[in-house]
């Protein structure tokens, strides 16, 4: 009593694997989807599916925890070992644009302006991701192929403001 422990009894069939995404990312990854896990450590490679997402990100790294259930014999595993984390399977696709084709609208709606078949152009609202390289992610609001103005939006709209 009152000393340090001299040995701990783990069941490493509970073990999760803990890994951070970036924000921006945590609307690909859903419960359930299978992942590939390599342990350098143990100098293993694991099958595994995401059993759940956490709902708080991390206000300094941006990071959301992702957690992992491996399948296979997890003997060589101890908790606090490095492991490299790959998503496989499909992850939902987004259409992207140029910055400049969204504009911001009394100062919190996101829109662009798509062509209509009789050749004009009507402004509608979208919502979106991040944006990366000039380009930006619209997650909802089009659909494929639909044309949009990509330059001198602000031609159309010149109470709007330029999302960059």
């Amino acid at each position: 009593p009152g000393a340090d422990a001299l040995v701990e009894i783990a069941d490493p069939s509970g073990l999760w694997v803990v890994a951070d995404v970036a924000e921006s990312d945590a609307a690909k990854i859903q419960k359930g989807q299978a992942v590939s896990v390599s342990v350098p450590g143990a100098d293993k490679r694991f099958d595994g599916v995401v059993d759940g997402v956490g709902s708080r990100v991390d206000a300094e790294t941006r990071r959301l925890p992702i957690y992992i259930v491996l399948k296979g014999d997890l003997r060589a595993l101890t908790p606090g070992m490095n492991a490299e984390v790959k998503l496989l399977g499909k992850t939902p696709a987004f259409l992207t644009l140029p910055v400049t084709a969204v504009l911001i609208k009394d100062g919190k709606r996101r829109i662009v302006y798509v062509e209509r078949a009789d050749g004009r152009f009507e402004a509608r609202e979208v919502r979106t991701g991040t944006s990366t390289a000039g380009r930006v992610t619209i997650l909802e609001g089009l659909a494929p192929g639909e044309r949009v103005v990509v330059k001198g939006a602000l031609l159309l709209d010149s109470a709007a403001e330029q999302l960059l």
